[in-house]
């Protein structure tokens, strides 16, 4: 179990350190541990009750009310809320306060209730790019700061990814425009990805999926054998940006007439800007402007 100081409790919540050494007084809170130099520690449990305050609050519970829940009265209203006509906004802080939560404690049955819940109520297509993206970007903010350990970061991170094959595996390749999705041979990072994989079989095109680790050459070989409309692919590593100008440079010389995506954080360090048949893609706003 891990240990967070008061400053870590405020960045993974929002709320004030101020606020919560009140709250601790007020209603006793929480009972933390103390180092030998008397700094408080709070452990996942803390974290994770902390994260359903701020959506009861969000929700418009008072502090004063919630703290005189039950744990199951409290996950009563957060599984009941997201059934009712919510606002869009509400409805995306509940679900990703609880999928961070049941990705803090290796909770699997949890998070898969909650992906349901999700799924049902919005659909993958909404729900990743309003949802899980923004899930996704917490928990390695949470991850970078010592907040998540890599063992939560990677359980949260593949039960997403799971169950994004699992909604891939229910739609048919579809007859529309051809796309070769890949990753250069540094990437491993597959999710957005799949997300893209997902969102074109959802708009019935058909896709050669090649996945991580894609040496050029291969590559190559399946374009010169396919003759895709187009090649879709992320650069995430930072690491990678020199190298992704480069390869970049050269699918341009060999494939001067081919339209390639790109995606990641890699890629927009890089400063590029979308020019004659590269087109960078860093929303979803883009994807429909470019790529369907």
């Amino acid at each position: 179990m891990a240990n967070y100081s008061i400053q870590e409790l405020e960045k993974i919540s929002g709320i004030k350190k101020h606020t919560l050494r009140i709250w601790e007084q007020r209603y006793n809170l929480f009972n933390p541990d103390r180092t030998d130099t008397n700094i408080r520690l709070y452990n996942d449990e803390d974290v994770r009750f902390l994260l359903q305050i701020k959506v009861l609050q969000d929700l418009g519970y008072k502090i004063s009310n919630i703290v005189g829940m039950s744990e199951d009265e409290r996950n009563a209203i957060l599984s009941s809320r997201t059934n009712e006509n919510l606002s869009i906004e509400d409805t995306e802080a509940i679900f990703i306060n609880r999928l961070i939560e049941a990705g803090m404690i290796l909770d699997e049955a949890s998070f898969h209730q909650t992906m349901d819940e999700m799924i049902e109520k919005v659909g993958l297509k909404n729900a990743f790019h309003s949802i899980l993206y923004k899930v996704l970007i917490r928990v390695g903010l949470l991850w970078e700061v010592g907040d998540f350990s890599p063992a939560q970061e990677h359980f949260t991170s593949c039960l997403i990814r799971d169950r994004i094959i699992v909604e891939i595996a229910k739609l048919k390749n579809g007859s529309g425009k051809t796309f070769v999705l890949w990753l250069p041979e540094s990437e491993e990072h597959e999710i957005g990805l799949l997300y893209i994989n997902y969102l074109l079989r959802y708009f019935n095109h058909k896709v050669i999926y090649l996945g991580a680790r894609v040496p050029l050459a291969s590559l190559e070989q399946t374009l010169n054998t396919i003759k895709p409309d187009g090649a879709y692919a992320f650069v995430v590593s930072r690491k990678n940006a020199d190298d992704f100008i480069q390869l970049k440079n050269d699918l341009s010389k060999s494939y001067p007439k081919m339209n390639f995506y790109w995606s990641g954080a890699a890629v927009k360090e890089s400063k590029l800007i979308t020019e004659k048949n590269h087109f960078l893609i860093h929303s979803i706003d883009d994807f429909f402007q470019h790529v369907l």
